[in-house]
């Protein structure tokens, strides 16, 4: 049912014939991937730093080259692929779930939302499906941390941060879930990130972060759902539909801000790791029981968990182009 689920979600958003956003941002690179053009790939990476999704879906791209053949079928089994992933996460979701005795209404709901939500639609509507696989990324890689499984949480996590530059807001929940094994996350990371930069960025600092800057400065149009609304303004250019823009300061650092600010959202749950105290308890006490909570407990998993959703959350208000579709790992 997950597949048939998938399928179906990635066939319709594929519905209209229409590339959107991929044809002009991610068609180039994955073309250029799947012919052995390497050195050309890596210079037709999509501007918005999720490059690391074309390389993540070319699997599905590929099967869609051979057995249909076409842009459109790329981009749909490309799709399909971060569905199925979604899927797999709901799965698992729902596994634990019956597990701790929740009824069957409660895990069909769960899975329902991973495949079947109308964000996933319209990401995949408006051509970023990897929005959804780097939420399932960064989910994954929270459980995966809590449950003791450090050098999977850390590849996890560097396969969401070379999906798209986003996927670093779950790197303080990945430390979080988990007390131990930190040397072996960072490591699972790093093997990812590293051969990542050399193949799209051939180790150039001064490169990564020319990319990263060009990244976060990509805000061209204004919503009035943004909490900067307010400071939006109206743009007008000849034979251009007027359209409301943010400030150059806001298009340039707000979603710098928003990474900023995870820091000090993350004290609170750090704090509490690492005493497992109640506030109560005064600061000698704390002092003289210093200890960090058992592994895999559920109660820090779960607080790693909405931390991660709060995360999110941050990441859509703070957005100065907050499209529709970035609500997406939010919902998961």
């Amino acid at each position: 049912l997950v597949g048939l689920g998938a399928v179906w979600v990635a066939w319709l958003g594929g519905h209209f014939e229409s590339l959107g956003d991929y044809g002009s941002e991610f068609a180039p690179a994955m073309s250029a991937l799947l012919a052995g053009h390497v050195h050309a790939f890596s210079h037709l990476l999509p501007e918005d730093g999720a490059g690391g999704s074309v390389l993540l879906r070319a699997p599905g791209a590929l099967a869609g080259k051979l057995l249909v053949g076409g842009q459109l079928a790329m981009f749909r089994f490309g799709t399909l692929a971060c569905e199925l992933a979604a899927g797999a996460l709901g799965l698992v979701l729902a596994r634990d779930m019956r597990a701790r005795g929740l009824p069957l209404v409660s895990r069909v709901a769960t899975i329902g939302l991973c495949v079947l939500a109308g964000a996933v639609l319209d990401a995949i509507f408006f051509a970023h499906p990897e929005e959804v696989l780097g939420a399932t990324l960064c989910v994954a890689a929270v459980l995966l941390s809590g449950a003791n499984r450090p050098t999977l949480a850390g590849v996890a996590l560097g396969c969401a941060l070379i999906n798209k530059p986003w996927g670093a807001f779950a790197i303080a929940p990945v430390l979080l879930a988990s007390q131990s094994g930190l040397r072996r996350v960072g490591a699972g990371t790093l093997a990812v990130v590293v051969p990542w930069l050399a193949l799209a960025y051939h180790l150039d600092l001064a490169h990564v972060l020319h990319a990263m800057t060009t990244a976060s400065s990509l805000a061209i149009v204004a919503h009035p759902v943004a909490v900067w609304w307010p400071l939006d303004h109206l743009v007008r250019q000849p034979g251009i539909t007027p359209f409301y823009a943010p400030p150059r300061l806001l298009a340039d650092h707000a979603r710098e801000v928003a990474v900023v600010l995870a820091i000090p959202l993350s004290l609170p749950l750090a704090l509490s790791r690492l005493t497992g105290l109640r506030p109560a308890a005064s600061i000698p006490q704390r002092l003289a029981r210093l200890r960090p909570i058992a592994v895999g407990e559920r109660a820090g998993t779960d607080a790693a968990l909405a931390l991660l959703a709060l995360m999110f959350l941050l990441r859509c208000m703070l957005d100065p182009s907050n499209h529709i579709y970035y609500q997406v790992p939010f919902i998961l």
